[in-house]
């Protein structure tokens, strides 16, 4: 009688794991390294600023994106035109008080866990690395 009831145990948590697993919710998650918060620096023009990124799924399962950089007073800025293809990203600052168009294009390397790319701004270059936190 109790292998019965320690079966059935068994079988309900087997069953929930695997639709919990299969959500879209957590394929989107899975299928995609770059959502989640990263930390990083940008250099151009020999000034080096800290940001951190947090990239996300709307209700639409479409990418958004903010970002925050501490030293200018920053937070929660939108990001735009999010593009992802295989390991490459890249996005804009999407605010009507950024100058310049400024522009990250990335590629994340084999840990999934660090993306480094260039950073442009009204004609300057410059580099960025980032990230992921920890805590995703």
């Amino acid at each position: 009688m109790k292998q019965n009831v320690l079966l059935k145990v068994l079988f309900l948590v087997a069953l929930f794991s695997t639709l919990a697993f299969s959500s879209p919710a957590f394929e989107g998650q899975e299928s995609n390294p770059f959502l989640g918060a990263w930390t990083g620096s940008l250099s151009v023009a020999g000034v080096t600023l800290d940001f951190m990124l947090t990239f996300s799924l709307d209700v639409k399962s479409q990418m958004t994106g903010t970002i925050d950089v501490p030293a200018q007073g920053a937070a929660g800025i939108r990001l735009g035109k999010i593009k992802t293809e295989g390991n490459k990203i890249s996005f804009m600052i999407d605010d009507p008080g950024a100058a310049g168009d400024p522009t990250f294009k990335g590629e994340l390397d084999g840990t999934g866990k660090k993306i480094a790319g260039s950073f442009t701004q009204s004609g300057y270059e410059g580099t960025f690395t980032m990230e992921k936190r920890r805590d995703n």
